[in-house]
């Protein structure tokens, strides 16, 4: 299978929207969890901010995105994953895999040597994904880890 990564724009907020909501019913499938705002995914498709959104397709159609964001402290800058989602049928081949290292060349090309995630730990499947790709866990909050990866 092939898969293309590119720059999301307001046109995917849509189904950038129900691949939310699907993951959210996955990690949570006993619970009704209200899915993303009306304006949520604003500042990843307003190409004014560091903010941005990755959407991978398959045969023209999105089967995943992910979505960064630019985190410019005083501590300290670094990148943040804020969510990752995959449809199922495309799950174990390889897409959250090509978004994160997609989304890790943008960080670096911004000379932040950095990026964080939080994961749910009843996710275990993304946990481990994770982990393979190099990060560790920095922190619990709350039911969820923090996990960070540094660049060299």
């Amino acid at each position: 299978m092939e898969y293309n990564i590119r720059i999301g724009v307001m046109e995917d907020d849509a189904r950038v929207k129900e691949l939310y909501q699907e993951l959210l019913n996955t990690v949570y499938p006993n619970d009704a969890v209200p899915g993303y705002s009306d304006d949520y995914l604003d500042e990843y498709f307003d190409e004014i901010g560091e903010d941005i959104c990755f959407i991978a397709e398959y045969d023209g159609k999105t089967v995943g995105y992910i979505t960064v964001q630019i985190m410019r402290m005083t501590s300290g800058d670094y990148g943040y994953l804020d969510d990752i989602a995959v449809t199922e049928e495309h799950r174990s081949k390889g897409v959250g895999s090509m978004l994160i290292a997609r989304a890790e060349n943008y960080i670096t090309k911004l000379n932040l040597n950095e990026v964080f995630l939080h994961v749910e730990q009843s996710n275990t499947r993304a946990k481990k994904l994770y982990e393979r790709l190099g990060f560790k866990e920095y922190r619990m909050d709350g039911n969820r880890f923090c996990m960070n990866k540094l660049f060299s």
